[in-house]
């Protein structure tokens, strides 16, 4: 059997440490618990010597906090640069965060104010079905959903994700042998997952993927950080709910083959706020997670992270809105 797991596609977790990604972003995932805010103020002073020299435009750090080092963030230089926090369960009986801090370049500003941002998602409806009431919907209108990728769906999918995410066919392809051959991995080994939505006609409507990060907590346990996106549907569709069913699919696959975890996953997703997404995460369950936790405030808003082509003017880098499922 071929591996194909370490073959590119586009990632949105990235890997361990640091790498320097895509839109001109230097990237840390940083492996281990932070208990002391002076290693924040480090990461950010080396950040700003970056920037300063033109070797980023945005730096990224991704790092699990203890409560009490979040508390703490009020206090240092580092705090405007918090971007978002989600809670992510107890190490050691104490409550940690999964933290993500980011710095640009001066030009690199959000479209909409970030206060603006906050603002506007604040509240939201309660979700009007549940994820089985979803899925009976859809197949009553017609369609089905897949976590498999067919050949004959490979340029539906590029329409789809090419010039919206920057996906490649290759790319695309690469994903499908990645699915075909995680059948075969005991569920809780796989680290990718896919979802798409097929009408009457075999025309792919909706797509939709998450990805597995695990982060080593320096105990001996990992916590599984697992990123939905690429959110997409095609022009015709939106609006019917057809999304958001789509997604609830994705997280039933993810929630299922990694319920063995000593760890529950830790869903996420960095919703594009210039389109919206946060409401679909909504009405599946999603959150945004809270914005203050003791004097440390939390926008929970991506600043400039990533290129979208949503088809929004102006065009370019997008603002996004931190969610979760509250699963732990």
């Amino acid at each position: 059997m071929t591996n194909h797991e370490t073959e590119a596609i586009v990632s949105s977790t990235g890997s361990l440490g640091l790498e320097y990604r895509s839109h001109n972003r230097l990237y840390c995932n940083w492996p281990g618990v932070i208990s002391d805010v002076s290693f924040i103020e480090r990461q950010y002073r080396r950040a700003q010597e970056a920037i300063h020299r033109g070797v980023a435009g945005r730096c990224v750090l991704r790092a699990v906090l203890t409560e009490d080092a979040l508390r703490d963030v009020a206090i240092t230089s580092a705090s405007s640069t918090l971007e978002a926090a989600v809670p992510a369960g107890s190490v050691d009986r104490q409550p940690v965060w999964m933290t993500l801090f980011g710095l640009n370049a001066e030009h690199r500003r959000p479209i909409t104010s970030v206060e603006n941002m906050v603002e506007t998602t604040m509240t939201y409806p309660s979700p009007s079905m549940l994820p089985h009431e979803r899925f009976q919907w859809l197949e009553e209108q017609g369609f089905r959903c897949d976590a498999l990728i067919g050949t004959r769906q490979i340029d539906q999918i590029h329409d789809l994700w090419g010039k919206t995410f920057e996906w490649t066919r290759e790319g695309i392809e690469t994903l499908s042998r990645r699915l075909q051959e995680q059948q075969q991995l005991r569920p809780s080994r796989r680290n990718v997952w896919f979802s798409c939505v097929i009408d009457r006609d075999d025309l792919v409507v909706s797509v939709s993927m998450a990805e597995l990060l695990r982060l080593p907590l320096g105990n001996g346990e990992n916590l599984p950080v697992v990123e939905s996106t690429e959110w997409r549907t095609r022009e015709g569709f939106e609006g019917q709910g057809i999304m958001a069913a789509g997604v609830s699919f994705l997280h039933t696959q993810v929630l299922r083959d990694l319920e063995g975890l000593p760890r529950p996953p830790l869903i996420i997703a960095e919703t594009n706020y210039r389109t919206r997404a946060d409401r679909v995460g909504n009405a599946i369950g999603m959150r945004v997670p809270p914005r203050r936790v003791g004097e440390t405030d939390i926008p929970q808003i991506l600043q400039q992270n990533v290129t979208v082509g949503d088809g929004r003017m102006p065009g370019g880098l997008r603002d996004f809105t931190m969610m979760y499922l509250a699963t732990l």
